[in-house]
């Protein structure tokens, strides 16, 4: 922390003195060109310990909101200004006090001055270099949502193209908040009020309490925006800029997740695999353009030291394949099927040595991939190799130990296997997997209907994702029995969508997983509801391209495993990436 802040701490502290709800300002002194601020310690709990508490009733929350408006506008009254206010400035008590901590921030309102800007505290579309008390109304409003529903809300900032400003994304989220039963319509419209509050040009104004009497209802505050917007449009932008990238020394066209950039450059999750996934989806009549980019690629990749599971479906060789085998199916140019060939060759050549049978990182994957090339090139040695091989999956399927959500799951457990078993049953016409298939398939439904039992909200963030939880079971039902659990599904994807809150953005993890379930089951009330919820969370980039938070809020990759092209493809109604059907072979 800054000299200059704790200095102002110091200050605050000193002129608070009389007031109970700050610490005591004890010394101050330098130690080795260091300058350390003692103050009284504050019993409690900080806000992440109340918000994984399950025990913190909503009647306790509204006094902690009640507390702290009394105590804002105890400052506003004398002339100050909070500037940085956030959950986190609070210690939590149990007989529903709060104590106001880290005073490095607060200004005389005469002359303010703002040193932070805490994510998700301010309206991003208002001058963030200054600080007046409009910001504070804002910043309380975020501070009662983020205290009712246990975290921060992630919305960006607005878009003056899609005509959606960053307090209407809010008044947004509140509305489906309420419809989801993570806010009551009371504690909706003080929020609303507050807000507003936030836009008045008023000097200053005394914050209406929020346990006030209830018997006299707080004014109707339904939110009413009317936005349009082209997502065709918008791929189409960003995809024609990608054709146009030149290759880095990594074999990227553009920047990946932390994460990401440990991860093979060809892959479908995190690299070029599902950059012409949708360029040859959105952006037809570019062949030669997507060839050049394969061959740099190519090229760079070479010289690169090996990845870990570069042969798999999600983040290597298998992927790969997958969008030139797609690429291929579009364009017929031969140089596609030359690089398919290649490809299939070195994944059969290596298939022994794989030690991962999972869908997204092992010999499921692979399998399937070649499935794809073999649903559309005749290839006697493909065909051969996988049928020698699927017993295999069918035996890891088998005996699998199912200990937990996840090794049921899609990407790593037993959905995705009874997957890739469903798919070679439909491609070569085979039935011997049939059974296996419907019990598992009946073994899910009933997991999904006990689950609906016990309510979603209880559950991690990747419990309701695609790859280690419940979207990934829906989704699995509406690709292999859709039309006998249709019910069913829709009642769990309406279930699942009240925990969006809890959800990220992305297909692999997030709220794109969801709403790539739809595709199937056509539930278009909830489409509506998931498209707005991804759209709060979007923004303009510096390229002035529509992006969506990725995994960490504070940034966007293209990537489409969990960044934009993912929720891209779910928001244009695309069926699963690795759909797989029966084509006329070539």
């Amino acid at each position: 922390m800054a000299i200059n802040e704790l200095k102002n701490e110091k200050m605050m502290l000193q002129e608070f003195l009389d007031k109970s709800y700050t610490a005591n300002y004890v010394d101050d002194f330098y130690l080795e060109g260091n300058y350390f601020l003692v103050q009284t310690e504050i019993s409690g709990k900080n806000f992440f310990e109340i918000a994984l508490r399950n025990g913190v009733s909503t009647k306790q929350k509204e006094q902690y909101i009640q507390n702290i408006v009394q105590i804002i506008n105890e400052l506003h009254r004398e002339g100050y200004l909070l500037v940085d206010l956030s959950p986190t400035n609070f210690i939590y008590k149990e007989n529903g006090q709060v104590s106001l901590i880290d005073l490095e921030n607060i200004s005389n309102e005469k002359a303010p001055v703002r040193r932070v800007q805490t994510p998700g505290m301010l309206n991003q579309d208002t001058d963030l270099s200054i600080a007046n008390i409009q910001q504070d109304y804002f910043a309380l409003g975020m501070v009662a949502i983020a205290i009712l529903i246990g975290h921060v809300l992630p919305v960006s900032k607005g878009d003056g193209k899609l005509n959606l400003s960053s307090m209407q994304k809010v008044m947004l989220v509140i509305d489906l908040a309420v419809e989801s039963d993570d806010l009551t319509p009371y504690q909706s419209s003080w929020i609303k009020i507050v807000l507003k509050m936030s836009e008045s040009t008023q000097t200053s104004q005394n914050i209406p309490m929020l346990l006030e009497d209830r018997s006299e209802s707080l004014p109707s505050t339904l939110s009413n925006h009317s936005f349009s917007y082209d997502f065709h449009k918008e791929i189409i932008e960003i995809t024609n800029d990608l054709l146009n990238r030149t290759v880095d020394k990594h074999g990227r066209i553009a920047k990946s997740s932390e994460f990401g950039e440990f991860i093979s450059p060809l892959s479908i999750q995190h690299g070029l695999a599902g950059y012409i996934v949708m360029i040859n989806k959105f952006y037809h009549g570019r062949s030669e353009k997507i060839k050049n980019l394969i061959t740099q690629v190519n090229e760079v990749n070479n010289l690169l030291a090996p990845f870990e599971y570069e042969n798999s479906l999600l983040f290597g060789r298998s992927g790969y394949l997958w969008s030139l085998v797609t690429t291929f199916e579009t364009s017929t140019d031969p140089d596609y099927l030359f690089f398919c060939e290649q490809i299939v060759q070195n994944l059969m050549e290596q298939y022994k040595n794989e030690k991962c049978v999972d869908f997204a990182l092992g010999k499921a994957g692979i399998l399937l991939s070649l499935m794809k090339y073999s649903s559309i090139i005749e290839d006697v040695q493909v065909y051969l190799f996988i049928k020698e091989n699927i017993e295999e999956i069918f035996n890891s399927f088998s005996t699998i130990s199912v200990n937990n959500l996840m090794e049921y799951g899609f990407a790593h457990g037993k959905a995705g296997l009874a997957y890739v078993l469903n798919c070679y049953s439909r491609i070569y016409k085979d039935d011997i997997y049939d059974d296996a298939i419907n019990s598992f398939s009946d073994f899910i439904a009933d997991v999904i209907r006990k689950q609906l039992l016990t309510g979603f909200d209880k559950l991690k963030s990747l419990d309701y994702s695609w790859c280690e939880g419940f979207s990934g079971l829906i989704l699995y039902l509406c690709l292999v029995k859709q039309e006998k659990y249709q019910l069913l599904l829709i009642k769990a994807q309406n279930e699942l969508f009240k925990q969006h809150l809890n959800m990220g953005t992305s297909y692999c993890h997030g709220l794109a997983s969801l709403l790539q379930t739809i595709a199937y089951t056509e539930n278009k009330e909830l489409y509506n509801k998931i498209v707005i919820i991804l759209l709060t969370r979007s923004y303009r980039d510096s390229n002035d391209y529509l992006v969506f938070q990725s995994e960490c809020p504070s940034q966007s990759v293209f990537d489409f495993g969990t960044g934009t092209f993912g929720i891209y493809w779910t928001i244009l109604k695309e069926k699963f990436l690795f759909s797989l059907d029966r084509k006329s072979k070539r």
